[in-house]
């Protein structure tokens, strides 16, 4: 997808974004497999996927239309400076899709603490 120095930086504030507005509560992401390990947040007429490559030394992040297809892809693989937010962003998607903060909070609770 990122076939110039434009489309990176749209992947960058892209990747901002999705971070931005999960990091502020404003978007929600759910697991979209058994195994809790892809996290789809859906917008108002798109919505991305996020998970770890299959190597699992990197994330990708699928970009989806309003008909769920993928229209494009990005990765931090390499180190790409425009998706070096990769890494924050799915663990910022799987803690609000897996309910985190609120568990530790339960547990905390329970212990007493």
């Amino acid at each position: 997808m990122a076939d110039s120095a434009e489309e990176e930086e749209r992947l960058n504030k892209l990747v901002a974004g999705l971070t931005d507005k999960t990091r502020q509560g404003n978007i929600a992401w759910h697991a979209v497999e058994e195994d809790d390990i892809s996290f789809q947040a859906t917008l108002s007429t798109s919505g991305a996927v996020i998970k770890p490559a299959t190597a699992g030394d990197y994330y990708e992040l699928f970009i989806l239309d309003g008909d769920g297809r993928e229209v494009g892809t990005a990765d931090d693989h390499g180190g790409s400076p425009y998706t070096r937010g990769l890494p924050e962003l799915y663990e910022l998607a799987r803690g609000k899709a897996l309910s985190s903060d609120e568990t530790l909070d339960r547990m905390l609770d329970e212990l007493g603490d």
